[in-house]
């Protein structure tokens, strides 16, 4: 049987990829280094990114704040509550509260980049920002539910993603995760 290689792609810096890069060599995990230089980034990136300059930026932006929120509402929600994974704190509720006010103000500062009657957040091309935001959502939604969300601009979003024939597909093949199998 063949060993395993992988792939390790990022910019040619050594950043974020760097913990990745030691732990696979001295584990002696044979792997391709492929380091990417700025001016070949578009290239490689062009799939799921907003094709107006403005809108990749606006769209960075997003992946950022719900990369933010997500972790901030795992650290102090889901850890305890959903995952059961340490006790609850003390301030669960205040936690919680804080926890609803930063999705309100998430979704709030996403509806104010999103183009108004639009299917997803720039248009009728979905984008990294909309992945992750319906990603996002499906997350903490055990927790939150959308069902008792009165934002009209969110329930929509979600739907326009859940229908949409290769998202839905995605949705539909992809396998369980821990969470899905315990429930069962």
């Amino acid at each position: 049987m063949a060993e395993e290689t992988y792939k390790l792609t990022y910019f040619d810096l050594r950043a974020r990829a760097e913990p990745a890069r030691a732990m696979l060599t001295m584990a002696g995990q044979k792997f391709e280094d492929i380091r990417v230089l700025p001016q070949n980034w578009e290239n490689l990136k062009p799939g799921y990114l907003p094709d107006d300059e403005f809108e990749r930026v606006q769209c960075n932006s997003i992946l950022h704040t719900l990369n933010d929120l997500s972790a901030f509402v795992s650290k102090n929600v889901l850890l305890s509550e959903l995952y059961k994974h340490c006790p609850s704190p003390d301030n669960i509720d205040e936690l919680k509260e804080q926890a609803r006010y930063e999705l309100r103000k998430t979704s709030t500062f996403i509806q104010g980049l999103s183009r108004k009657g639009s299917k997803f957040i720039f248009g009728d091309k979905m984008t990294a920002a909309d992945i992750t935001m319906f990603c996002s959502w499906m997350l903490i939604e055990p927790v939150f539910p959308r069902s008792k969300s009165k934002e009209d601009w969110l329930n929509k979003f979600m739907e326009s993603m859940e229908t949409d024939s290769k998202f839905a597909k995605y949705l539909q093949e992809r396998p369980d995760d821990i969470l899905s199998r315990a429930a069962t």
